[in-house]
């Protein structure tokens, strides 16, 4: 049963305003997914699943997916969307930066997509120990991101107008557009790099607009 919780942020404000925001799968999820059934990994975590675009997405493909985000109204969409396509992908409404109500081990992989960086240093570093907890010896893990701190990268993903405003290193709040008020936390490609020293694999992808992480554990 999904237990409602405090949320410090507007992303339930958003999917009550706006609705099913995202819809269509990302690339990187689809060839991620593949390499999945490569691997032969098919328990699934899609941590920060908003409306459930890759839930209802890796369902779809076979996979043994959960679905788990902060945000009561991304769960009642995400509920909607797999009562719609006849799927029954279990949903856990929790705090993406908290203890994650699973056993270590729990999961042969793990994705979240633009969602882990929405906070301030430590609690996204408190999320990223809660995924490497929850994923499996052999797992694998994709991870997107803004790509870095510079203002070209700001103007990309926000607009080119859209103020910001640093409220520690490394760390600011957009002050205008949907994600008013919400942190962004930037990672430094040598900060992930030692966060996933435990991963055999780790892959970074940079630009404007994110960072993709592609780890395989040891």
């Amino acid at each position: 049963m999904c237990k409602r919780i405090h949320h410090e942020h507007n992303w339930n404000e958003i999917y009550a305003r706006r609705g099913n925001v995202f819809v269509e799968p990302l690339d990187e999820v689809k060839r991620f997914s593949e390499k999945m059934k490569e691997t032969g990994l098919f328990r699934v975590l899609d941590l920060g699943c908003g409306n459930g675009r890759h839930t209802v997405f890796l369902d779809k493909k076979g996979f043994d997916v959960w679905g788990l985000d902060n945000a009561p109204e991304g769960i009642r969409l995400a509920h909607e969307w797999l009562n719609q396509e006849h799927l029954a992908a279990p949903l856990v409404l929790a705090d993406v930066h908290a203890l994650f109500p699973f056993k270590d081990n729990s999961f042969d992989g793990l994705i979240s997509t633009r969602v882990i960086h929405h906070a301030t240093q430590a609690k996204v570093h408190g999320a990223v120990r809660e995924i490497i907890r929850v994923v499996r010896k052999g797992g694998m893990i994709l991870i997107t991101v803004p790509g870095d701190a510079n203002r070209k990268s700001h103007h990309a993903w926000f607009g080119r107008h859209t103020l910001i405003k640093w409220i520690e290193p490394q760390t600011y709040v957009p002050l205008g557009t949907h994600e008013k008020g919400i942190p962004h936390y930037v990672f430094t490609p040598e900060e992930l790099m030692e966060l996933f020293s435990g991963f055999a694999e780790v892959k970074i992808e940079a630009g404007e607009r994110k960072s993709i992480i592609l780890t395989a554990r040891k």
